[in-house]
């Protein structure tokens, strides 16, 4: 009895081997060509509108950025003029006033107050103006247009007079001072302008004025020293 026991279990569990392999999951099928293609296709069109859009906000920010560059050129300067027409409507009350005023003393005082008032809204805008009494002669602040003798040893090399006032704007030459200082060798006067002519470079013009200007200086200088009279020059 055992053993055909045994033989009809081994007969059920053959029967239900192929029943379970028909009950396990079929595997996912790839996708067709077709399907692929409907696929990248898509994906095409989404790219494209994401390009698209990209090109659209950077066309944008482009025209708004000249837009801002533009207004900037043309309205920089709002600040700085607001703060001037005080100084402006001062002196339109000055020039009435001098039309009746017969104290010149008093008209010169308040000249120098909006001169004072004009400079101080100068300085909070960032201008100060390069300071040259008794300073050293210095290729990047000085232009030199005259040379002097020097009164003494000490003063070789330094500003002797100011022609023409220089600025600076937040520590940056905005223009240069135009001075007089005093002789000292022709050799170094002639280094000291060729390396302000490398840091600024001047026109061809301004070049050989300057040179001649010196040379004849130099030569005046020459003369004067061994007693030459005016006449025999040529």
């Amino acid at each position: 009895m055992k053993e055909e026991k045994t033989e009809e279990e081994l007969k059920e569990t053959v029967q239900e081997a192929p029943e379970t392999e028909q009950n396990t999951p079929e595997e996912e099928k790839e996708p067709t060509i077709e399907e692929q293609l409907e696929a990248a296709n898509a994906e095409i069109v989404s790219l494209k509108d994401q390009l698209l859009r990209k090109i659209a906000e950077f066309d944008n920010y482009r025209k708004r950025t000249i837009k801002e560059k533009t207004d900037l050129i043309l309205n920089g300067g709002e600040k700085t003029i607001v703060s001037i027409l005080p100084v402006i409507d001062d002196m339109e009350r000055a020039l009435k006033n001098m039309q009746k005023a017969e104290d010149v003393s008093a008209v010169l005082e308040g000249v120098e107050l909006i001169y004072k008032k004009f400079i101080d809204i100068l300085g909070k805008q960032g201008v100060s103006v390069i300071e040259t009494k008794e300073a050293d002669f210095d290729v990047d602040v000085h232009e030199a247009v005259a040379q002097l003798p020097a009164p003494t040893p000490e003063l070789k090399g330094k500003v002797m007079d100011c022609t023409l006032t220089g600025y600076k704007l937040n520590e940056k030459v905005i223009r240069h001072v135009e001075d007089a200082f005093s002789q000292g060798n022709l050799n170094m006067l002639c280094l000291l302008f060729f390396l302000r002519h490398i840091r600024h470079p001047l026109s061809p013009q301004t070049v050989a004025a300057h040179a001649a200007g010196n040379l004849i200086g130099h030569i005046y200088q020459k003369e004067t020293h061994y007693g030459i009279k005016e006449s025999n020059r040529c």
